[in-house]
Formats: structure tokens, C-alpha cells, sequence
């Protein structure tokens, strides 16, 4: 019988990691593989019968916009076996080390020793997206007012920071859907402009 195929694409590591979790207790599916698409984006593919997958990917959904911004999600009911032998092939580069963009994982959570590597395997990616997030934001500059401290904090955290900063250049609008990089950008800038007018 043929396995239906659910897929969802999340902006943020800890919406993918939520929604995957509820898409494998929600119904009866299995993972297929999770894998870094870049940018900060993460996908997993699920597999199992229509209905199950179709909720499994609902709930999924519902659950990474909490935590992380749900970019996509799709069920095919009956994937042609070229896309099934693609996602494959995708898994299997990944495993002998010749996918360069996509690190894909296949975790299996059937003992304790592959939950610490799938975890240690998302860390490393978390490192990766962190790591390029930061050089959008000009480094010498980020240096000298030692700007550290904003990446550590989370986005609500620095939108309430934001919403104090008398001259950000934001409208409240703006800085309520405004990524975390652009917030930090903001910062930064009006704080390098509350410098010069000292000076």
C-alpha cells in the first residue's frame, strides 16, 4: 500500500522541533528524515496513511507557528515513486557526506545514544544559522559596542526593548513583525546615533 508523504518547512529550530514532535504523537506516522534547508530554515518529512498524515501535518502546523514561523506544509496523499526515491537519494547523500547545503538528519528515537545525537546535530546546526545570522550585522561595529548580549536575547525580549527606544526609526507596527536580525539592526544603529550626538 502506498504511504502518503506530509511535509513542513519552519523558520526557527525550536517551531521545527515542536511540530515535529506533535506530527509523530498526533497519528500513526513515521519520520522519514529532518533536514536544514538554510537561512534558518528546517524541514521534515513525514510519511504514513492519508488521513494520519493530514493530521499529523495540521497539528504540526498549529503547533511550529507558536514557537517559530510556519513557512509551508503539504500532504501528497500518494507521492509518485520518483519523489519518494528523491527524498531518499537526498537522505543518502547527506549520510556519505556529499550534500553540502542541506544537512539532512534521519533521526531514529529508538534509544537514548540517537536522541543525544539527533540533539547535538540540531545544536550545531542552531550554531551554523546563528553564526550567519551575525554577519549581517556589521562586526566591527558589533564589537565596539560589545552588542553580544542582543543575540542572546529572545525576539519578544528585544521587541520590548524596542517599543523604549524613543528614536528607532520603527513604527510599533513594524518592530511587532520584524525578524530578529532587523530588530538588532535597528538597535544598534540608534544607539551608534545616540554616540555620535554626544560626541
Amino acid at each position: 500500500m502506498m504511504k502518503a508523504l506530509g511535509m513542513i518547512e519552519v523558520y526557527g529550530r525550536t517551531g521545527a522541533i515542536e511540530g515535529l514532535d506533535v506530527a509523530l504523537k498526533s497519528a500513526n506516522v513515521s519520520l522519514i528524515n529532518m533536514c536544514r534547508v538554510g537561512g534558518g530554515l528546517t524541514a521534515f518529512f513525514i510519511e504514513g496513511d492519508v488521513g494520519a498524515v493530514r493530521a499529523s501535518i495540521d497539528a504540526a502546523a498549529a503547533a511550529s507557528e507558536k514557537f517559530g514561523r510556519l513557512v509551508s506544509s503539504h500532504v501528497i496523499p500518494r507521492p509518485d515513486e520518483n519523489v519518494r526515491a528523491l527524498i531518499s537519494s537526498v537522505a543518502e547523500a547527506a549520510d556519505n557526506g556529499k550534500l553540502k547545503e542541506a544537512e539532512v538528519e534521519k533521526p531514529s528515537v529508538n534509544t537514548m545514544a540517537d536522541s543525544k545525537s539527533v540533539g547535538n546535530s540540531l545544536n550545531t546546526i542552531e550554531d551554523e544559522v546563528i553564526t550567519e545570522a551575525q554577519k549581517d550585522v556589521d562586526s566591527p561595529q558589533k564589537k565596539e559596542d560589545k552588542n553580544d548580549d542582543l543575540w542572546k536575547k529572545s525576539v519578544e525580549e528585544l521587541r520590548v526593548m524596542a517599543r523604549k527606544i524613543p528614536n528607532i526609526g520603527m513604527t510599533r507596527k513594524e518592530i511587532n513583525f520584524a525578524k530578529k536580525d532587523v530588530i538588532i539592526k535597528a538597535i544598534i544603529k540608534t544607539r551608534t546615533q545616540e554616540k555620535e550626538e554626544e560626541k
